[in-house]
């Protein structure tokens, strides 16, 4: 075989591998808003909440993840709605067209909400960082605040958007860690198709902070304003609050398939996180919080 065949040989082989590799790569460049606001709902509380899930009581809460995917749909795809038709947040909507009352009232409600929620994502990142590298947990906690908001402030949105949504993919380990342990799949079926509910104490905290973890307002404040962001960085309005852009009937089917495919993902994933603990930690009477 000549040099000149083999090279090309090689450079078709590139080719197809390209050709077959380049409509994954477009499908998930379309992935916006919907997925990010999906996939940032797995946060460490709620990983907390599906890992004591599958330790504590084994499968019997997977019919969760399959329960709260249409209900986060719809909420998740209105507030976006609310976004790219006003171009204005929610808080924004509230402003404008209501009371100081009920507009103080929302935030006083989303304040301390928020801000329990974040203070409990960087003390669980902090504590998972001392404990794989080990250093004292306050500068784990003061470094990892620091680069979040050294991030958002100083990071354009299309660059930290894109970074968002291909660091989502990491999230895909828990479900390969559901398969390095031996499952029950026919057990793991009528779990998730079949609701148990236990009047339990501890059964029913866990399915509160499963449905909190899952439909946390954040979630849907950030879906509307990451909608206006899109708008802005396409150069469709000026800034947030500043202008309604114009829109067509691709752009709502384009918000509809991204919202559903995120939620999904998210849900999906915790799935996969409680099966994991099921048998790898409740499996072998690991079990306490």
């Amino acid at each position: 075989m000549t040099e000149s065949s083999q090279t090309r040989r090689v450079g078709d082989a590139v080719a197809n591998c390209a050709d077959r590799v380049a409509p994954l790569k477009n499908f998930f460049a379309k992935l916006g808003p919907g997925f990010i606001s999906g996939a940032s709902d797995d946060d460490p509380t709620a990983i907390a909440a599906y890992t004591q899930a599958g330790a504590q009581f084994g499968y019997t809460q997977l019919w969760t993840a399959v329960f709260t995917i249409p209900v986060m749909t719809v909420a998740a795809e209105m507030s976006g709605r609310i976004g790219i038709v006003t171009g204005k947040g929610l808080i924004g909507i509230v402003k404008t067209h209501y009371s100081k009352v009920l507009l103080y009232g929302a935030i006083g409600l989303l304040l301390p909400s928020n801000i329990i929620n974040i203070g409990a994502d960087l003390g669980a990142m902090a504590a998972s960082a001392q404990m794989l590298v080990g250093l004292p947990f306050v500068f784990w906690l003061l470094g990892i605040t620091a680069l979040t908001l050294v991030l958002e402030v100083f990071v354009s949105y299309r660059a930290y958007a894109t970074f968002l949504k291909y660091l989502a993919l990491v999230l895909l380990l828990y479900v390969a860690a559901a398969f390095l342990e031996r499952q029950d799949w026919p057990a793991i079926v009528h779990a998730t198709f079949i609701p148990t509910i236990s009047f339990d104490k501890a059964f029913l905290l866990n399915l509160a902070a499963i449905l909190g973890t899952n439909l946390s307002p954040y979630l849907f404040f950030w879906q509307a304003s990451q909608e206006v962001e899109e708008e802005v960085a396409r150069h469709r309005i000026r800034a947030m609050g500043r202008g309604v852009p114009e829109l067509n009937p691709r752009d709502f089917r384009h918000l509809r398939t991204d919202t559903a495919l995120g939620m999904i993902f998210s849900n999906a994933v915790c799935f996969f996180i409680a099966i994991a603990a099921a048998s790898a930690l409740g499996g072998h009477g690991m079990t306490d919080n």
